[in-house]
């Protein structure tokens, strides 16, 4: 992993999100180590300069309490200032998994700050049922007349929120960066990628570096100025 420093990060939006890609055979936890510490690094690019990271691990490794510990060590190490502890109270840092806050699993003494930082941990099983669920009634809605395609278009993601627990507080990333040979979404939650930038590598997300990041911000960037943004 290439060293930071060397090069000039073009400044990150407030919210990124990784599509992981894990190769089969490598699904049992001694072999996901080495990603969760490549997650670590491309993580401590991101924080503090952004305030959410979203990570989307389609089969939920990143669900298991041991792999989570070790990549909160890792980050807790990495920029300590972005980490919740007795004598900083000026910023804190939450975990969503399954639309649930589990931040005190990890950091039972964080209090309230002025400033957090969020990593939203979502999996394929994330809000699959009501997800059938609210289509179900939005078609019904639509044949009976109570609501038009235009509404269902303009759906907040508060009123998505609002029905979908999983994905509540979910909010689309500027940036999604997806991984593989195919250039997929993977089943990542269509209403929060609608509007996103996405960006595909087909290498493995290991082999995805600093460099990798800092040019698809940069392409980023590159958009958002086309557009007056």
């Amino acid at each position: 992993f290439a060293p930071r420093q060397k090069y000039l990060m073009p400044e990150i939006p407030p919210h990124v999100g990784f599509v992981l890609w894990i190769r089969r055979g490598e699904k049992k936890n001694e072999n996901l180590i080495p990603y969760v510490e490549h997650l670590v690094h491309l993580l401590s690019t991101c924080f503090p300069h952004t305030t959410a990271v979203t990570l989307y691990d389609r089969d939920g490794h990143l669900s298991d309490s041991q792999l989570m510990q070790k990549l909160m060590d890792g980050l807790h190490k990495a920029v300590p200032t972005v980490f919740p502890s007795s004598d900083a109270t000026t910023s804190s840092f939450a975990i969503r998994r399954k639309g649930q806050d589990v931040t005190a699993e990890y950091f039972p003494k964080a209090t309230d700050c002025t400033k957090q930082y969020t990593i939203n941990i979502l999996d394929e099983t994330n809000g699959q049922q009501e997800f059938v669920q609210l289509a179900s009634e939005t078609q019904a809605k639509l044949q009976r007349g109570e609501i038009t395609e235009e509404q269902v278009k303009e759906m907040t993601e508060a009123e998505l929120g609002a029905q979908l627990p999983a994905f509540k507080g979910l909010k689309a990333p500027h940036v999604l960066v997806t991984f593989g040979p195919l250039n997929s979404l993977d089943g990542f939650p269509p209403w929060h990628s609608s509007e996103s930038e996405i960006y595909h590598h087909t290498s493995s997300f290991l082999k995805y570096s600093v460099q990798d990041f800092a040019a698809d911000i940069t392409a980023f960037r590159r958009v958002k100025t086309l557009k007056g943004v």
